[in-house]
């Protein structure tokens, strides 16, 4: 299973810093480590953004634990990770971004060792 993560640091003051656009289809046995090493930056402000893509497994069940700290959109299946990427990335409060896909979690942790500045 891949899991593609979409980063986009902001150059706006009034959104977040940096904002995580996670599209999932049948993800739930990855989410709980890729959620929790996003949580886990130091980031001064930062959302992260679940687009369930019609999954037929435990994901809905798993996104309850995050509820409070992860926005979690649900959508029909759409066949591949374009239409739940874009969606992700339409619901940011972001201005600009970069991506990448990503298999291993543990790289996550690496991610920016140090918080964004504005």
């Amino acid at each position: 299973m891949l899991v593609t993560v979409e980063i986009a640091p902001t150059i706006n003051s009034n959104s977040a810093t940096v904002s995580v656009a996670v599209p999932a289809h049948d993800a739930a046995v990855y989410l709980p480590e890729t959620l929790d090493s996003f949580l886990a930056q130091d980031f001064p402000s930062l959302e992260v953004i679940v687009v369930d893509d019609g999954s037929t497994d435990d994901t809905p069940r798993v996104m309850e634990a995050y509820r409070n700290r992860v926005t979690y959109i649900r959508q029909d299946a759409s066949g591949g990770p374009s239409r739940p990427r874009n969606v992700g990335v339409a619901a940011t409060t972001v201005t600009c971004g970069c991506g990448w896909s990503v298999q291993d979690t543990t790289y996550l942790r690496q991610l920016v060792p140090s918080p964004v500045s504005g």
